[in-house]
């Protein structure tokens, strides 16, 4: 800090000098030989980077010759980096050592600001996409019929420091999509789609220093949103039938629920009316009951069935039901 201190003394006195020549001082070191100036012995001395003031002129040497500084001491510039060179732990201004003070096309009178402001490479954001669907994305019963799924990747879509946006690709299922429709008439497995939105080359933008800076700039590309499903889920049904088996109707009116996929099941204090088999329909898997505490596995029988859900898609189903008619309320049933 020292020697920043004593340099803009110098640049001070060399400045409002009236006829005085200075020249580059080797007393700071190979790294400061662009930021120290002190006095030359003679005005007549050109040597090359000299400096000298002549009723409020500046001139600088090329070894033969003085030619006037274009401005005056206001359009001084440095012509070279400085690498910070004093040894371990050595700081000047903000800048550490072996770090590189960039000087070079700087203005002299700026050092201070130099000195005390570190530039750093912009944060440059790449583009980003999102896609939404109408009908809405998510779980419908298996065999739904969906309709015509509009895709739209306006949303959640931002160019940020990328140019311009365009092609726009959606995707279902992996494939490449003609347009922005497609249609599903019996949802039975998993589609999944996104977007891809292709962009040209972004502008550079500035540091925080105000100059701009390229590094990290955003070059031509593409980008892929989230991918969005329509995901089919199966129904289960428990409760008492009058016969073990039951019409289509009397399975769909009976409790259920969307975990299909589920075998495990408790019911607490279920009644029938009169005389009535319990019946459980899942696509999971059971293979014990336990009726109030007591294994009951043998009480039950286990088979399958075909049930034809609401949207009208039949598949086989799990179906677990007792051997004997209940009359009277179980406080506990437990299927697993």
């Amino acid at each position: 800090m020292k020697r920043n201190i004593l340099f803009l003394l110098i640049l001070t006195i060399c400045f409002y000098s009236n006829a005085q020549q200075y020249t580059p001082s080797p007393s700071w070191g190979n790294s400061f030989k662009r930021l120290a100036i002190t006095q030359a012995d003679t005005v007549g001395t050109k040597i090359s980077g000299s400096l000298t003031v002549i009723g409020g002129t500046l001139y600088i040497a090329d070894g033969t010759k003085w030619s006037q500084v274009s401005g005056g001491t206001s359009n001084l510039r440095f012509t070279s980096n400085v690498v910070v060179n004093g040894g371990t732990g050595t700081k000047v201004g903000i800048w550490n050592e072996g770090e590189t003070i960039p000087l070079a096309g700087k203005l002299y009178d700026s050092l201070p600001y130099i000195l005390a402001t570190k530039c750093n490479h912009p944060s440059y954001v790449t583009p980003t996409a999102s896609i939404t669907a109408s009908p809405a994305n998510g779980s419908y019963e298996r065999g739904t019929n969906l309709g015509t799924i509009t895709l739209s990747s306006v949303s959640g879509t931002a160019i940020n420091n990328g140019g311009a946006f365009t092609t726009t690709t959606y995707y279902q299922n992996g494939g490449a999509l003609g347009g922005n429709t497609t249609t599903i008439s019996s949802l039975t497995s998993a589609n999944t789609f996104y977007v891809n939105k292709a962009y040209t080359q972004g502008a550079c933008i500035v540091d925080n220093c105000g100059t701009i800076d390229c590094t990290g700039r955003i070059n031509a590309g593409s980008v892929n949103s989230s991918t969005i499903s329509f995901t089919p889920f199966d129904k289960r049904y428990w409760g008492f039938v009058n016969t073990t088996t039951p019409s289509n109707a009397e399975i769909l009116a009976l409790t259920q629920d969307n975990n299909g996929a589920t075998g495990n099941l408790t019911l607490s204090n279920v009644t029938p009316s009169g005389s009535q088999y319990l019946a459980y329909f899942t696509k999971g898997s059971v293979s014990s009951v336990t009726v109030n505490g007591i294994p009951a596995t043998g009480a039950f029988t286990f088979t399958t069935f075909s049930v034809t859900n609401a949207q009208g898609y039949a598949s086989t189903y799990t179906y677990v039901y007792s051997n004997n008619p209940q009359t009277s309320t179980l406080s506990s049933v437990i299927f697993n």
